[in-house]
């Protein structure tokens, strides 16, 4: 597919720096970018996987994102934000990753009164 720029968009599904990173592997499915760096793919592959920490893993993960942004085959120019207005008698509805609601635990506290 041959293009200047096109806009694409990302959610994460799970809480880990991986989630994003691992989009720019060379040939990688979601990779639409042509970008490919033998030295990013070992980092994420190789190396990140291997660290003895969780310091190690992100302190190799922040290094593989600077080549990343050095080189620039993309331009982050949004994040997805979610608003809610929940009523303060609603209990059990937590935020997620997705922002998919689940209403299975929701509940309303029937003796809830505003402050006067």
């Amino acid at each position: 597919m041959a293009f200047q720029m096109a806009r694409r968009g990302w959610i994460g599904d799970y809480v880990d720096p991986n989630n994003f990173l691992d989009l720019f592997l060379c040939g990688g499915g979601n990779n639409n970018t042509g970008f490919c760096d033998p030295q990013f793919d070992d980092m994420i592959q190789r190396q990140a996987p291997r660290a003895r920490s969780r310091e190690e893993r992100y302190t190799i993960l922040h290094a593989a994102e600077t080549l990343l942004m050095e080189q620039m085959p993309i331009i982050p120019i949004y994040t997805y934000t979610s608003n809610h207005l929940i009523h303060p008698s609603v209990h059990g509805m937590p935020s997620n990753l997705m922002d998919s609601l689940n209403f299975k635990y929701v509940s309303l506290d029937k003796d809830w009164k505003a402050a006067d």
